[in-house]
């Protein structure tokens, strides 16, 4: 059954415009990150913005707040 839900699933992913279906997938892979991947995750970010923002003073950074992975809840 779960299989045939995930079948169909990845049918109508197909079909969606290509940045649209991206996303979904994007999505669909965050709800299985461990706290671990996230914070690569975070890392990556981190690394793209400052390629794009080269050259400039400023540039965006994200950060974790230690201890947000205490709860359940931190996704």
């Amino acid at each position: 059954m779960g299989q045939q839900i995930s079948d169909q699933t990845q049918l109508v992913i197909n079909k969606l415009p290509e940045k649209v279906a991206k996303h979904v997938t994007l999505v669909r892979e965050s709800g299985s990150l461990t706290y671990e991947e996230f914070l690569g995750r975070v890392a990556e970010l981190n690394d793209v913005t400052a390629k794009v923002a080269a050259g400039q003073e400023k540039h965006l950074l994200f950060e974790v707040q230690p201890g947000s992975d205490s709860s359940a809840f931190w996704k």
